[in-house]
């Protein structure tokens, strides 16, 4: 089995074995929702510790129907399954952290959410941002496919805007997520949220204007016809 089919494995398992611990240990009423404060504003079942695991194994799942996809249908299905797999990585530990944390909380009747929601908000968003660093450096070995990577009705037009449009991407994706992480350390709680939406609308923008501008460079580059 790949290396990497085992990490996506163990990440995908890892909430279901933390909620099964949880169930034998959380009392049969836990705090089923926080506001953005931290404080608990809703009771419910301890099963609802499931919510999460549950949420990890159907992203891994469409991801993996995703892959496969990509993998026979696709030209250059092989590299392109590689990026998926590695986006898919990242996701999954971001949703293990915010399940953990969440459980912990639940199981833990005098664990203080109120006191650590904002470095929950921070971890959250550094963890986001981390995340876009791996992903932006998978970008330029993206082959022009139909399902992911800088896609636009520009970036898609011929191969060389799409080769120009996802390097540009994937720089722009990790200096987004190196922004994201400063920021996520430089602002409280929900803010840090706030100011990583911002950075991201801002690469998208910035991403479909390059990949506009890409296209019609290249067709100043191409011959005019006999």
């Amino acid at each position: 089995m790949k290396r990497s089919k085992q990490i996506l494995n163990v990440l995908t398992l890892l909430p279901f074995l933390a909620a099964a611990v949880a169930l034998c240990l959380a009392p049969d009423e836990i705090p089923g929702h926080w506001n953005a404060s931290g404080k608990a504003d809703r009771m419910g079942s301890k099963w609802e510790v499931l919510i999460w695991p549950v949420l990890v194994l159907l992203t891994r799942l469409g991801m993996a129907g995703l892959t496969k996809l990509v993998r026979t249908k696709d030209k250059n299905g092989a590299a392109n399954a590689t990026f998926l797999e590695h986006s898919t990585m990242v996701v999954l530990a971001v949703f293990d952290f915010l399940s953990l944390y969440f459980m912990r909380a639940a199981v833990n009747q005098e664990f203080d959410v109120e006191r650590y929601n904002r470095s929950v908000w921070q971890i959250s968003m550094a963890l986001t941002g981390a995340s876009l660093i791996p992903v932006g450096n998978q970008m330029p070995k993206l082959k022009l496919n139909s399902t992911s990577g800088l896609r636009t009705k520009y970036s898609m037009l011929n191969e060389e805007t799409w080769r120009l449009s996802q390097r540009f991407g994937g720089k722009a994706m990790m200096v987004s997520g190196v922004a994201i992480i400063i920021l996520a350390f430089a602002l409280p709680g929900i803010y840090s949220f706030f100011a990583a939406m911002g950075v991201l609308i801002i690469m998208c923008i910035v991403d479909s204007r390059y990949a506009k501008w890409a296209y019609y460079k290249t067709m100043e580059k191409q011959e005019p016809p006999d």
